[in-house]
């Protein structure tokens, strides 16, 4: 593991975790591990870091922020907290989230089967909330100052809605380890679901702020409904949900565009039409972040795990032998909070 979040030898940490995490998710946390170290690096050396630190944090100690940025600059991290990766049925829903009182940042063993991209940002938003600490002793930065953090240090743009969003947003909530409750300011499992229609002369979409629906914003100019189906899904990865539709000759995705903006242009998924006899979902079974497809026909549930990459989705699997669907509706979506969307 690096020396960059754990000062202490390998062995000290296995014995802290006590989740048999697979050796791909090791790796994937390593990489994210080596990007956070560049990041901030790269971050705390730009002249305009202290700028920067004052947009994010209520800054109170104008000399522990002169410290962090000297020291950081140079790769020297002494004030990173300890690190603990734990079930997610002790997360209470988040991805990751940081105690001041154990001075740990702690991670769900779900979020390691994820792209290291995705672990990077959540060990950033996190970190945001130990600086926190360090910048403004004995108070709290209003807001989630963790994720401000982190959307500054990776450069993300940021719309007045989600800005608002973020500097009004409760960050706070518990975690049980070891039979412990855990105050903790966290980094959520999902993000907030928004309003999205498609008419005759284009997609609207009005943002949720956890409370109510934004005004309607007009994000394509085209209408997108496939001669199948249409769905919103985030089947990329990247947290932001994608338009996709099942034609005649095969699944199209629009993916987000990454600002919050719109959708990029249309790419073509698969070449064969993929539409259940009983009805046709997308969302994250598999619990890595991506949604799969899935189709429920007259002998089972098949599904077709999204590949990874973000371009696709691999061969059809047989889940069930069973026909699942109800007489009033059917569902797929994470009610249990582990990262995988059940039936219901």
């Amino acid at each position: 593991m690096s020396n960059f979040f754990f000062p202490e030898p390998q062995q000290s940490w296995e014995y802290n975790n006590p989740i048999n995490i697979l050796p791909v998710s090791s790796n994937v946390l390593n990489i994210a591990l080596t990007c956070v170290q560049t990041e901030l690096q790269k971050f705390f050396a730009s002249p305009t870091a202290l700028e920067k630190l004052d947009r994010v944090f209520d800054i109170t100690e104008r000399n522990a922020a002169h410290i962090l940025i000297k020291n950081s600059a140079v790769g020297i991290f002494n004030q990173i907290p300890h690190l603990q990766i734990v079930e997610d049925v002790a997360m209470n829903g988040a991805q990751g989230a940081f105690s001041q009182a154990t001075n740990t940042i702690y991670l769900s063993d779900s979020l390691l089967r994820r792209d290291s991209l995705k672990v990077q940002e959540v060990l950033l938003e996190e970190l945001g909330h130990k600086f926190d600490t360090l910048l403004n002793p004995g108070g709290d930065t209003c807001g989630d100052e963790g994720e401000l953090f982190k959307d500054v240090v990776l450069g993300f743009p940021l719309s007045q809605p989600e800005l608002l969003r973020i500097q009004t947003e409760n960050d706070f909530s518990t975690v049980v380890i070891d039979n412990q409750v855990i105050s903790v300011e966290q980094a959520q499992n999902s993000i907030l679901a928004d309003a999205i229609v498609s008419n005759d002369d284009g997609v609207y979409v009005r943002r949720s702020d956890g409370s109510k629906f934004l005004p309607n914003e007009k994000w394509t100019d085209i209408v997108y409904t496939g001669t199948k189906g249409t769905w919103f899904a985030d089947v990329t990865g990247d947290g932001k949900a994608d338009a996709i539709v099942s034609n005649d000759d095969g699944v199209y995705v629009r993916r987000a565009n990454g600002t919050g903006t719109g959708f990029l242009p249309n790419e073509k998924w698969t070449d064969i039409v993929y539409t259940g006899t009983k009805g046709t979902w997308f969302a994250d079974v598999t619990g890595d972040g991506k949604a799969d497809a899935i189709v429920s026909n007259n002998d089972g549930v098949y599904v077709r795990r999204a590949n990874g990459n973000g371009t696709g989705f691999l061969p059809n699997e047989k889940w069930t032998d069973i026909v699942y669907t109800g007489t009033k509706g059917t569902w797929f979506a994470d009610v249990t909070g582990d990262g995988k969307a059940d039936a219901i």
